[in-house]
């Protein structure tokens, strides 16, 4: 608990090999710009964040969706075609249409994983006084498989339309979150 969960797991992030997976409601364009960067190095990153319910409500939030939709759109020539040494890096996004995405879940190259209040933004990462938990090692492998399951509920259509994600399906999320706990209920 407290102030500057990023500078815990920062450095890992930005020095990832293989995968950074993220789950937050809100992201910043800093934090998605080095994101980005990760993908162009062929990192996997994968993203699962909210959509502002309206335009303006929160416009950090609106540009680092945008900078994440022109990542993964063709650079095109000046006559508006797909410029052929364009490659796509190596990211995806998931946005949470009607139902608001509220779990943050970072994990990094399946070796650490921070779950907990901490938005992606610099006030959730740097300013705010945040309540996080870690994990490395095999504790942070469950919890990628558990952002794994998240990413396949919210790559289903009947998401968005409020049909697959179920209560038996929150309340399964939930427990095996739970389950990663260092202490027992």
């Amino acid at each position: 608990m407290g102030r500057a969960v990023g500078a815990y797991f920062w450095d890992r992030l930005l020095m990832a090999k293989y995968s950074v997976l993220v789950c937050s409601p809100y992201l910043s364009p800093k934090n998605v710009e080095k994101l980005v960067d990760l993908a162009k190095r062929d990192v996997k990153v994968l993203v699962i964040t909210s959509l502002p319910k309206q335009p303006g409500e929160n416009p950090q939030h609106e540009e680092a969706i945008a900078i994440l939709q022109k990542a993964i759109e063709p650079e095109r020539d000046w006559l508006g075609r797909p410029k052929k040494d364009w490659k796509k890096p190596n990211l995806d996004v998931k946005y949470a249409d009607e139902r608001f995405i509220h779990a943050k879940i970072y994990c990094v190259d399946g070796e650490l994983a921070i779950v907990g209040s901490a938005n992606f933004t610099e006030r959730g990462l740097w300013e705010s006084i945040e309540y996080v938990l870690i994990f490395e090692g095999d504790d942070a492998m469950k919890i990628e498989a558990d952002f794994e399951k998240l990413w396949i509920l919210y790559a289903t259509e009947g998401v968005k339309k409020g049909e697959a994600f179920t209560p038996e399906a929150a309340a399964s999320l939930l427990k095996g979150l739970l389950s990663k706990l260092p202490f027992k209920r």
